[in-house]
């Protein structure tokens, strides 16, 4: 279309009695054709060597040319999932590292606490009364005599009752304590 508007335009400006236009023409003319003429050979030769070919031959020359992009496609999206696989495990390589960090200083403080809340040493000892002016020798304390220094005021109550002849299990359910607690207390003192 351009070309027709070109050699329109030429063929305005040259002088009357010019072979110029004339020229142009021919040359826009045989352009087109041996375009057209090339398109039609390329078209009649693969027509040709369809024809020549069997369906299976046909089927196979379609297969290797689908196959030959695929490849392609597919080695690249298998190099793109190597890379995120090494990627992600690099991540969680350096998560599970920091995750035992943190369980290593977990523990750290679970220790320090346990060490920390472990039960105080508990002592107790007996007072004797006041010795009265008197030359007889003092007996064995009556158990209201006894006095408990204790740092926990739950071992001075299981020490009470214990001393008063319960058993853990009474004592336990006195005080609203875990038997357990209890017996762990009593076997401190001894």
């Amino acid at each position: 279309m351009t070309g027709g508007i070109l050699i329109s335009l030429l063929a305005q400006e040259a002088p009357r009695g010019s072979a110029f236009p004339g020229l142009l023409m021919a040359v826009g003319v045989l352009a087109v054709g041996l375009s057209i003429w090339f398109s039609l050979r390329k078209k009649l030769k693969r027509g040709f060597v369809q024809a020549r070919e069997s369906s299976s031959e046909r089927i196979e020359r379609v297969r290797a040319k689908a196959t030959h992009g695929q490849r392609e496609r597919i080695e690249t999206y298998m190099t793109d999932a190597e890379e995120l696989t090494r990627r992600l495990a690099a991540i969680l390589d350096n998560k599970a590292e920091r995750a035992e960090a943190m369980i290593n200083t977990a523990e750290k403080r679970l220790a320090e606490l346990e060490g920390r809340l472990s039960a105080p040493e508990i002592t107790t000892r007996r007072v004797e009364p006041a010795a009265t002016s008197g030359a007889h020798p003092v007996s064995a304390p009556a158990p209201d005599a006894i006095r408990y220094e204790a740092a926990d005021p739950v071992a001075v109550d299981i020490y009470r009752l214990a001393d008063e002849g319960r058993t853990s299990i009474e004592i336990a359910r006195e005080l609203d304590e875990h038997t357990g607690k209890v017996e762990l207390i009593l076997a401190l003192r001894e």
